[in-house]
């Protein structure tokens, strides 16, 4: 199995495999713009999938989420990240 690359924005050489990706939707429809917004660009099924095939190979996976200035969470994306533990 080999790690996914395609995926990652960014990995640091091994033996340190770190994964960054984002769940918040670009206004533009930029698929890297995503950063700090709210929405759900994957369903939890692919996020699951995704952190299984990292972690199976050694690797960490850090999800970019919304959290608004009154501390709250975007609801969809927590319900993406819940779907990711089942």
């Amino acid at each position: 199995m080999t790690l996914p690359s395609f995926r990652a924005i960014l990995t640091f050489l091994p033996p340190c495999r770190i994964f960054f990706t984002h769940l918040g939707v670009s206004p533009d429809g930029n698929p890297w713009g995503g950063w700090r917004r709210s929405g759900c660009i994957r369903d939890g099924a692919y996020m699951r999938d995704y952190v299984r095939e990292v972690n199976a190979c050694g690797g960490v996976v850090s999800i970019d989420i919304q959290i608004r200035d009154d501390s709250t969470f975007d609801e969809e994306q927590l319900r993406c990240l819940f779907e990711i533990n089942k």
